[in-house]
């Protein structure tokens, strides 16, 4: 990529993504990037900076082109170590890092980018002004590749110094997206409050309705998404219902949950008439969901999930019920008995293989293994991302099941130390998921699908800072970014 032209348009593809409007040019920005792609890696790089490089790199591979991270080494010397004039290029190292977290196993050259980046952006804060001193922060805090895009747009549009033109329509973009959010989340409400699940269960359920529409809103924000947005929410809100059902009636009603697997696992509405009444409204209302998907899929794309549907809701409850009995008999599983587990009770695996028919995958699942990385991966960093977050706040309800406290007992270490292993494995399967991103637009899976796996992957860690600091209020500033307060031209 030769000419300043090609940088300068490089530049504006990144804002464009950056403001989350990159969308309404989806296809000239492909066509552009396979132009630039071809150009990319041999001695047309050469002269390019830093900055400029990992910002091709990272873009390419955001946009699932394999770019080798070879294309580093020529900033290291001659003792394999990168240059150390690099250590003051502030902005090189900011697209440096960046470019680090698209690291796939294997490609050691990025974590050592990730360690050196990291290393003297710390040391080039305390000499910067200001303002690049907190974007530098911010960028060490929240990388790219785990941030959500709308919350990442709206932090982008209050700070951003850049063509005005383009932030008055970023601006524009985000209050008209708002609008349709807002009005998204009036009808999911009603349909939640419609439901009567909670004149039924009262506070023994949890009530969060903004919190799941929430969820469902950062996973796909799109404006045309709002019907996806909708059942995403539905779904979500009936799988911590049911994940209350375990936790509240495990002791004294373990004979009508396992009832109630069975009603799951048959599909058969006559075998929950001896079930409590809220139990048979749970189960109701999330065969309806559940079926109303399966209209929706089978409608678009003539095909019938009704054997997906079933496996799928069925290993959830099962594993709900697997997790209730390790409790009830206080044997504990090892870690990755937990995981494989908890990976299920997540209900992303549910959630994710609805999804991929709902969104027109043109590539039967089964061509894809028994649970396709792009499903499984983003289910197990949400959920580690969750128990790094919640093992304090379960452990004071005297809710014990968390990976952190299953890794500290069976390996007995502290809980620092397990936290740290935890970190360890969601880093790992990042690479892995990063990994199936770039073959799965190989395989045939849209665009559309592999940014929503993607998002599942990133609500883990939104989750994760609302246990970590004072969960209401961090959930109530989310929530007025994203659905009341409107960004100011």
């Amino acid at each position: 990529m030769g000419t300043n032209d090609e940088l300068e348009l490089v530049k504006s593809i990144n804002s464009l993504h950056r403001f989350d409007i990159a969308y309404h040019f989806a296809h000239e920005i492909e066509a552009k990037l396979i132009s630039f792609y071809h150009k990319f890696g041999g001695s047309d790089t050469s002269e390019h900076n830093l900055h400029t490089v990992a910002l091709q790199f990272r873009l390419f591979r955001q946009q699932g082109f394999y770019v080798s991270p070879d294309v580093f080494r020529k900033f290291k010397d001659f003792e394999g170590g990168f240059n150390v004039g690099l250590a003051k290029d502030s902005s090189g190292l900011m697209s440096f890092y960046e470019a680090s977290y698209f690291e796939c196993p294997g490609e050691d050259i990025l974590d050592e980018a990730k360690v050196f980046a990291k290393t003297h952006l710390e040391a080039l804060i305390p000499l910067l002004h200001p303002s690049p001193a907190n974007q530098t922060r911010h960028v060490l805090e929240h990388p790219l590749r785990f941030t959500l895009p709308r919350i990442g747009a709206r932090n982008y549009i209050e700070r951003s110094c850049e063509d005005q033109d383009m932030v008055e329509l970023a601006i524009l973009e985000f209050n008209y997206v708002q609008s349709l959010h807002q009005r998204d989340l009036q009808e999911f409400s009603k349909w939640w409050e419609e439901l009567g699940i909670i004149k039924e269960m009262g506070f023994l359920t949890r009530n969060q309705p903004v919190l799941w529409f929430m969820l469902s809103t950062l996973a796909l924000p799109e404006p045309q998404c709002s019907r996806l947005r909708i059942e995403f929410a539905k779904l979500t809100a009936l799988i911590f219902v049911i994940d209350d059902l375990f936790d509240v009636y495990g002791d004294d009603q373990l004979d009508d949950l396992v009832l109630f697997v069975e009603a799951i696992n048959s599909w058969d509405t006559a075998s929950v008439e001896q079930l409590p009444r809220h139990m048979k409204l749970c189960f109701s209302a999330f065969m309806n969901v559940l079926n109303g998907i399966r209209l929706m899929v089978l409608t678009q794309n003539g095909c019938d999930i009704l054997q997906h549907s079933k496996a799928t809701s069925a290993s959830l409850c099962k594993a709900f019920l697997r997790e209730v009995r390790w409790l009830k008999s206080q044997s504990l599983p090892s870690t990755k008995e937990y995981l494989d587990n908890a990976t299920t009770t997540s209900g992303l695996l549910l959630v994710l293989t609805h999804f991929y028919f709902l969104m027109h995958q043109q590539v039967p699942m089964e061509q894809l293994g028994p649970t396709p990385s792009l499903i499984f991966l983003p289910a197990a960093i949400f959920r580690l991302w969750d128990d790094l977050g919640s093992s304090k706040v379960e452990r004071d309800r005297g809710y014990d099941a968390s990976y952190v406290e299953f890794y500290a007992k069976e390996h007995n270490v502290s809980e620092e130390y397990a936290r740290k292993e935890t970190l360890n494995l969601i880093d790992d399967a990042w690479k892995k998921l990063n990994q199936a991103s770039l073959q799965s637009g190989l395989q045939g899976l849209t665009p559309a699908f592999i940014r929503l796996s993607l998002n599942c992957a990133r609500l883990g860690q939104l989750l994760y800072s609302f246990g970590k600091d004072d969960q209401e209020t961090t959930m109530k500033e989310n929530v007025k970014k994203i659905f009341i307060e409107k960004i100011s031209c």
